[in-house]
């Protein structure tokens, strides 16, 4: 793909998400604020301030959601390789489990699944990432790293997917704010921009810059043909 044609691609695609999505980051934002203790309307507060009258916050959400997050902390979720026929290999199943234990422990998997499954209870969506990242600076090997999403507003998701784990979507969009020196060093030949207007104010500021991290599936077609004997060949 060209890239300005890439680049068109995701601002359109980083605008139909985020169309899509604007409710429900105020919902969610809300939620947020009214855990924090805000759980009184602006016009209301203002109202009884101008009246000199108390705005009393019983806060009664903060402590469900900390029994809530604790309990998930007490009994966290694993992943272990099961064989599901007469097929597999048992051990083979077990040599993958401890691979992926080893994956979690390198990685600090339970800080990711802690921070998203806060996340989830506090706002309504948490998420996580699988990626990979160099063993070091002068190897060309790369080791698979379970990484935290500290903030679910940064995720930007296909508005068109179906599943309630978004593994149908068709693109992901990850945004982090940068200073302008940390950009300059690690984007050196780059020219910060904010698009051709699909963007807001907050993609470039005095000291930040948004960058922004895409994924997406391409579909490709093709003929598979069934044999004589029972195999498929493309």
């Amino acid at each position: 793909m060209k890239d300005d044609k890439l680049l068109q691609s995701i601002r359109e695609r980083y605008k139909e998400a985020a169309d899509a999505e604007s409710n429900q980051r105020e919902q969610m934002l809300s939620d947020i604020m009214f855990e924090n203790g805000e759980q009184w309307e602006e016009k209301a507060r203002n109202e009884r301030e101008h009246d000199n009258r108390p705005s009393l916050v019983i806060n009664k959400v903060s402590g469900v959601i900390k029994q809530i997050v604790g309990d998930q902390r007490q009994a966290r979720p694993g992943i272990k390789v099961r064989p599901v026929d007469n097929q597999s290999d048992p051990k083979v199943a077990e040599l993958l489990t401890g691979l992926i234990r080893n994956i979690e422990n390198v990685s600090d998997a339970d800080n990711a699944y802690d921070c998203s499954f806060e996340d989830a209870v506090r706002a309504g969506l948490g998420y996580f990432r699988i990626l990979t990242e160099y063993s070091d600076d002068t190897a060309f090997e790369q080791e698979i790293i379970i990484d935290a999403v500290e903030n679910p507003f940064t995720v930007y998701q296909d508005p068109y997917s179906r599943k309630i784990d978004g593994s149908d979507a068709k693109y992901y969009i990850v945004t982090e704010k940068l200073s302008k020196d940390e950009f300059e060093k690690t984007y050196p030949d780059a020219t910060p921009s904010s698009g051709d207007g699909d963007y807001d104010d907050s993609w470039i500021s005095d000291e930040e810059i948004r960058v922004a991290e895409y994924w997406w599936i391409e579909e490709k077609t093709h003929t598979l043909a069934l044999l004589a004997d029972g195999r498929t060949v493309s």
